[in-house]
């Protein structure tokens, strides 16, 4: 009986959680590496040269590896769910604040 449960249970992992984790593994490099490539279009659009071009990569990296630090600690001491109910509010009041400053301006 224990050898079916054990079964099951991999099954479950391999069927639900595991496609999860490949499509945020994806979704994090996918972030976390699209500067680069798109540096010629950032150049060129905000009419940079090749110093500050790598400096504004260099300053978002920095920032998204100093940010781990933070969250780590919270998401173990507030869990998960208060984390992400956090992100929510925060991304809430950024995108307001985003419209808003867009309709007075």
């Amino acid at each position: 009986m224990e050898a079916i449960t054990k079964k099951t249970e991999w099954g479950a992992f391999i069927t639900g959680l595991l496609p999860l984790f490949v499509l945020a593994h994806f979704g994090h490099h996918l972030l976390t590496a699209l500067p680069i490539p798109l540096s010629p279009m950032i150049r060129s659009d905000f009419s940079l040269d090749y110093t500050f071009a790598g400096l504004v990569i260099s300053a978002f990296n920095l920032a998204y590896g100093i940010g781990q630090l933070p969250g780590g600690w919270l998401a173990d001491r507030f869990g998960p769910r208060i984390m992400r109910e956090w992100e929510s509010a925060g991304s809430l009041w950024r995108d307001s604040l985003s419209a808003f400053l867009r309709v007075s301006g």
